[in-house]
């Protein structure tokens, strides 16, 4: 093996670490996703949709990248962060501000992101991937501290 393949060998494995040690918290129960306000659902929405963006973007990393199996995961991504983005349209008080605000960050900088796999997936370059995935991370650990009494 060349010392070019090998580099690039390293990089999707470092790549395909990162992503799996960062991966996110299980579902929530139907129960916790009512259409009430609860802090602890939402950031749990939040997170299943990063969870379905790292899933797509795992896919990129096994080229050729089929296109249906890229659509799927982009409409699950999409899906998730609606989702998501739905839940906090309840949040009404001070308190529910403070975690709604880096959590509709964290969701927009998702949506750019998985705009920016797109491209990747169409043949595009993804230069920023995980420095995004790194902001996003950042956002939903606001969100999660800001939760706590």
């Amino acid at each position: 093996m060349s010392a070019r393949g090998l580099i690039g060998l390293l990089v999707v494995a470092g790549i395909t670490a990162w992503l799996y040690a960062h991966r996110s918290l299980p579902p929530p129960s139907p129960a916790a996703t009512g259409s009430a306000w609860s802090p602890a659902a939402c950031v749990r929405l939040g997170e299943q949709a990063n969870e379905a963006v790292r899933e797509a973007s795992l896919l990129l990393l096994r080229p050729p990248v089929d296109p249906t199996a890229w659509s799927g995961l982009r409409s699950k991504a999409d899906a998730a962060i609606a989702a998501a983005e739905a839940c906090g349209a309840a949040a009404a008080t001070d308190a529910d501000r403070r975690v709604w605000e880096p959590l509709r960050g964290a969701l927009s900088s998702m949506r750019s992101l998985l705009s920016e796999l797109d491209g990747a997936a169409r043949g595009g370059g993804a230069a920023s991937v995980v420095q995004q995935q790194e902001q996003v991370d950042a956002q939903l650990d606001r969100a999660r501290a800001a939760r706590r009494p």
